[in-house]
């Protein structure tokens, strides 16, 4: 994440993109707790055991990251760089003294 302003938020994109992305870091928050539940309703045996115990379990979790970063590097490679360069409104506020 850019460098943090406390009255403008931050500063690596666009003023009106702020509710948008977080909508979408929400979003995909949610489709990882679906994945992990769909993950965990899938290993499950007949007496509702994991089949998948102890190290194997967080194994799983860690390779299919590893995977899907994986398969983002040829869309981080062609993903083109933009800067927004924001101006600070200007204090309206009364000054003191």
């Amino acid at each position: 994440m850019g460098a943090q302003n406390p009255r403008t938020g931050p500063s690596n994109s666009h003023r009106r993109d702020g509710t948008p992305l977080l909508g979408a870091l929400l979003s995909d928050v949610s489709l990882g707790n679906l994945f992990t539940s769909l993950v965990n309703f899938l290993i499950q045996d007949a007496q509702g055991n994991s089949r998948l115990a102890g190290p194997d379990y967080y194994l799983f979790f860690a390779t299919a990251m590893l995977l899907t970063a994986i398969a983002f590097v040829p869309k981080a490679i062609r993903y083109p760089e933009r800067a927004y360069l924001q101006t600070e409104a200007p204090d309206t506020s009364p000054s003191a003294g």
